[in-house]
């Protein structure tokens, strides 16, 4: 059994963790790891728990965000694309979201990079900036995995490798965070 660490643990609390709509996380072994603020954190690729329109449910503030965060990782691809236009109109959005958003452009649903591609002026520089300088292997990782991609399902979409979303997304993130 993987041992999930979901968000920092400054922000989470007893009253926040017992009122999230999941006890445990359901079939998964597959994750990936963002540290933020030196705290290594470790998320599920894929969950498979019921969704039952949670978002919807849940007052705003920490607790949706939290959600919103957590089902952006879901299976059906629907409900990721709702969690990820909660999150990424947050006003105010915080460091440890980033890699919830970011995940999803690397993804072979290039419709989440469009999401986040209309939307990528709104991300607050600074964070993206702290998020890319914690995690230096992220950025390459993302490159290979949009231009994998790409070339398997959107090559004759976007002729170009630059027209695609996720590589448009790598390249204002090199851009913003001042990298070559």
């Amino acid at each position: 059994m993987i041992a999930y660490h979901l968000f920092p643990k400054e922000i989470l609390d007893n009253s926040v963790t017992g009122f999230l709509p999941y006890k445990e996380i359901v079939k998964t072994d597959t994750i990936f790891c963002a540290t933020i603020n030196g705290e290594r954190l470790i998320i599920p690729y894929r969950i498979y728990n019921e969704y039952n329109d949670y978002l919807e449910k849940i007052p705003e503030g920490l607790h949706r965000t939290f959600t919103a965060a957590f089902f952006s990782r879901h299976h059906n691809g629907y409900v990721r694309e709702q969690c990820l236009r909660y999150l990424i109109h947050l006003a105010d959005i915080q460091l440890y979201i980033i890699p919830y958003i970011l995940k999803l452009v690397e993804e072979y649903v290039v419709e989440l990079a469009e999401i986040v591609l209309n939307e990528f002026d709104s991300l607050p520089d600074q964070l993206l900036t702290v998020f890319v300088q914690e995690n230096p292997a992220w950025l390459p990782l993302m490159y290979q995995r949009c231009v994998s991609y790409w070339n398997c399902y959107y090559r004759e979409r976007y002729t170009c490798l630059n027209d695609y979303p996720g590589i448009k997304i790598y390249n204002l993130l090199l851009k913003k965070c001042s990298l070559p």
